[in-house]
């Protein structure tokens, strides 16, 4: 038998129909963190017209980005996917996920990637990442541009590499 995650809006009775939600199963959603991400996803879709109003925050973005554009149905290779992941867990949100979608400036971009102690390679592909989820804002109505078109980031190499030969 499966179990089923519910979810029921605040403002309907317990028992309406018309307020409870079926977002997956217990096996789909194990953790209680992974049923109200899941949630989350769904409330920005249902709200997506009053949002557009609304501040959002990069954090809140980037959860409904990967629950739409990284799920795995959406065409992008598996490294994609681990790629553009990786680039928001560990470079995007934890330095923007506070702040509100429409605070972002370009040149605070530009500061922010200057400072990171990373290849410009790296840096460039944390840019063009950050500028996906804005689009993905904007697809939305959620942003009503996007800042990160303004940021200027180099991939050039740093240094030539070496190349190896062999001798015979």
């Amino acid at each position: 038998m499966s179990q089923k995650c519910h979810t029921r809006a605040a403002s309907n009775p317990p028992n309406s129909a018309a307020s409870q939600w079926s977002i997956g199963t217990k096996k789909e959603y194990p953790t209680e963190t992974a049923a109200r991400k899941a949630i989350e996803s769904l409330r920005l879709d249902i709200n997506a017209e009053a949002i557009s109003t609304s501040p959002l925050t990069i954090a809140e973005l980037a959860e409904h980005y990967k629950s739409k554009e990284l799920s795995g149905s959406e065409g992008k290779t598996p490294k994609t996917r681990e790629t553009y992941e990786q680039h928001l867990n560990d470079y995007i949100v934890p330095r923007w996920g506070r702040e509100r979608l429409g605070d972002i400036k370009a040149f605070r971009i530009e500061e922010w990637l200057k400072s990171l102690d990373k290849a410009d390679g790296t840096k460039s592909k944390t840019k063009a990442v950050f500028g996906v989820l804005y689009q993905h804002a904007l697809r939305y109505g959620w942003a009503e541009r996007n800042p990160i078109r303004e940021v200027r980031q180099s991939a050039k190499r740093q240094q030539e590499p070496d190349v190896l030969t062999s001798e015979k």
